[in-house]
């Protein structure tokens, strides 16, 4: 598996890596217990990013922006994100989705990538204070290597977030991607 031209690991890298971590920000602590879904609720807006990818073994250096547009669906069940990589290098996603929810039974928030030239794609979110993460074991030339994004939030409109590779069972990581991001309007 390549990194790039449109593979599940180079749609990865370049979308995951939004403001998830603003999910917690936004909302006092003591509602986050009585309505965890609201959280989801802080992707609401426009946000633009800066991404700068380094030369890895899983990467070549590069820099794109782009934008987010989150709204909340209908019926307020999902938040919806709709990706637009301005000048993303060649195999990236140009525009992509990511849908947001939260199980109430299950108290987990998920994330699903949408892409155009690739099958959807599933993460759970873990929390821990003002960073959060997402983690998958993906398939890369014949091993298995885990992918995860961690988005550190200084502020409820500000965040850096690095999309990390490791292949030897979470012992060591390698930084592929660190992004940037800020909220910029409703």
């Amino acid at each position: 598996m390549e990194l790039r031209g449109g593979t599940v690991l180079g749609a990865l890298i370049c979308t995951l890596s939004l403001p998830l971590a603003a999910l917690l920000l936004t909302v006092p602590a003591g509602s986050q217990d009585a309505d965890p879904s609201r959280n989801l609720g802080v992707w609401e807006g426009r946000w633009t990013y800066h991404a700068q990818d380094y030369e890895t073994p899983y990467s070549h250096a590069s820099a794109y922006d782009g934008t987010a547009l989150c709204n909340w669906s209908p019926n307020h069940g999902f938040m919806v994100c709709d990706f637009l990589n301005n000048n993303a290098p060649a195999g990236f996603p140009v525009n992509d989705l990511a849908i947001f929810s939260y199980d109430p039974g299950k108290k987990t928030i998920a994330r699903v990538g949408v892409f155009k030239d690739s099958k959807p794609f599933v993460q759970q979110v873990t929390v821990d204070g003002n960073t959060w993460t997402t983690s998958s074991a993906i398939p890369y030339k014949g091993k298995t290597v885990i992918y995860r994004d961690v988005y550190v939030f200084q502020s409820a409109t500000a965040r850096t977030t690095t999309t990390q590779i490791s292949a030897d069972g979470g012992k060591t990581w390698t930084i592929v991607t660190k992004f940037t991001a800020k909220q910029v309007g409703s």
